[in-house]
């Protein structure tokens, strides 16, 4: 896609962002006659407010230069470089280490070294700063003196014969991939498992680490799955062509294929339950009342795009992929990059192999007809990709990885790379509580140590 950003405005962009940085650095330096002390608080504030707007010019200019130096050559191959880019692609990732509304309680000052106690949600913490080159700038990263701490329980249902224990170790796994915060885990029962995470995070950030169906991605051949308004495949019906069939598998002059062609909710339940149920199939998402085993509806690309109803027949799912990272397309918009096993790639080559010969055989001299697989994640249609015949006669070869990008809604590539990253948990949790406790911190660590006093119980319904 073309660049339709008007000549200047990215120039504009910058020089704005520049000059805000400048105006608040005017604000820190005490030109108003703020004491050392109230020089050092203010410091401590802007920094903890760029860190969780992942404001990354703001924190930058707030670091000594030898930190700055040290965040500028931590990116490696294929890692951000500048210090900037580093801040903006870690804070997903390290959200546990600042929290907003953060209050200075206490600052101390030894010459050119400074330490502000800031106590928040999080905890009780320092930040070293250090005076240089007439202006305070932070020395190094937050030390928490006590942490709070959220402990969930929770009750197993269907564990599929996975003991509390095994349930316990994946839930440990998940919640350090997808949220990155610290965590405990452990069972507590012969059916029941605790999760401690530090805090700020949120009883609603461990719904996407407790959610059973989380995660979810496989890969379909679209056209070979995909049914028209009629419930005939689409592949079929673009040999006549049938103006369904075309729309679904081609698009529009507007739209890609997936965001247009759908169907209303209703209808769609409606078509996917006048087809034969397949014996033997593993659903891939959560069953949907009215929808026969085999057979799924799935969310467009678009929120305009309504619902497809496809053959449950993933090319590949969840087993076949090794890793998911954050990426971008050729076009700089976000992508997610998917690296497969050995036997996930061999299949992801045959699958576009066969979709690629298929586009070849139904393409003329006067009209191409590429081919597409689907992605879709937790019921939702992600991307619907063109293999190009042309380019890729014999499926596309995946020695490393490949990328998907599309409509990810409300999250980033980055959260959903993580979500499809973390191992899949085969069990139903049932929640029955959860404490707020504070914890103080081993030195040197903000791993909790010492015994625990609860805070402010709120025991959830069962």
């Amino acid at each position: 896609m073309a660049d339709t950003t008007a000549p200047g405005t990215r120039r504009r962009s910058h020089l704005h962002c520049f000059a805000a940085t400048v105006a608040t650095l005017g604000v820190l330096t005490g030109c108003g006659g703020q004491s050392a002390g109230d020089q050092v608080a203010a410091v401590a504030r802007a920094y903890n407010r760029a860190l969780v707007t992942a404001d990354g010019h703001m924190v930058c200019a707030l670091l000594t230069s030898s930190l700055r130096h040290e965040l500028t050559g931590s990116g490696g191959s294929g890692q951000p470089t500048s210090c900037a880019e580093f801040i903006s692609f870690a804070a997903a990732a390290r959200h546990q280490d600042y929290a907003p509304h953060q209050i200075v309680t206490a600052v101390h000052i030894t010459g050119s070294r400074a330490s502000v106690t800031l106590r928040g949600r999080a905890g009780v913490s320092t930040l070293p700063l250090k005076r240089e080159a007439g202006r305070w700038r932070v020395a190094g990263p937050v030390h928490y003196l006590s942490r709070n701490w959220l402990v969930v329980d929770y009750r197993l249902r269907h564990p599929g014969g996975l003991s509390a224990s095994a349930v316990a170790s994946i839930l440990d796994r998940r919640a350090r991939t997808i949220i990155g915060a610290l965590v405990q885990t452990q069972a507590i029962g012969p059916d029941e498992v605790r999760i401690a995470v530090a805090e700020p995070t949120r009883l609603a950030d461990l719904a996407s680490v407790t959610r059973r169906d989380g995660g979810r991605l496989a890969f379909y051949d679209w056209e070979a799955n995909a049914l028209t308004p009629s419930g005939t495949p689409v592949s079929r019906e673009l040999r006549t062509p049938d103006a369904a069939a075309m729309l679904i598998s081609q698009g529009s002059t507007t739209e890609r294929p997936g965001a247009i062609g759908g169907l209303p909710l209703r209808a769609a339940v409606k078509l996917a339950a006048a087809q034969r149920p397949v014996a033997g199939v593993r659903p891939s998402q959560p069953e949907v009342p009215g929808v026969p085993r085999g057979w799924m509806v799935v969310a467009g690309e678009d929120p305009g795009a309504r619902y497809f109803v496809l053959r449950d027949r993933p090319a590949l799912s969840r087993s076949d992929i090794t890793d998911a990272f954050e990426t971008f397309d050729a076009r700089g918009r976000p992508a997610i990059g998917i690296r497969f096993t050995p036997d996930g790639g061999r299949s992801f080559q045959r699958l576009s192999a066969e979709i690629a010969r298929r586009g070849a055989a139904l393409s003329t001299p006067r009209l191409t007809l590429y081919q597409h697989f689907a992605a879709v994640l937790d019921g939702k249609l992600v991307s619907v990709i063109f293999v190009d015949h042309h380019v890729y006669p014999h499926g596309i070869p995946t020695p490393d990885a490949t990328d998907i990008s599309g409509d990810f809604g409300s999250l980033s590539g980055y959260q959903l790379a993580k979500r499809i990253a973390a191992p899949p948990l085969l069990a139903d949790l049932q929640l029955i509580r959860a404490t707020t406790v504070t914890r103080r911190s081993v030195p040197g660590s903000d791993r909790p140590a010492g015994a625990t006093t609860a805070r402010h119980p709120t025991d959830a319904p069962a």
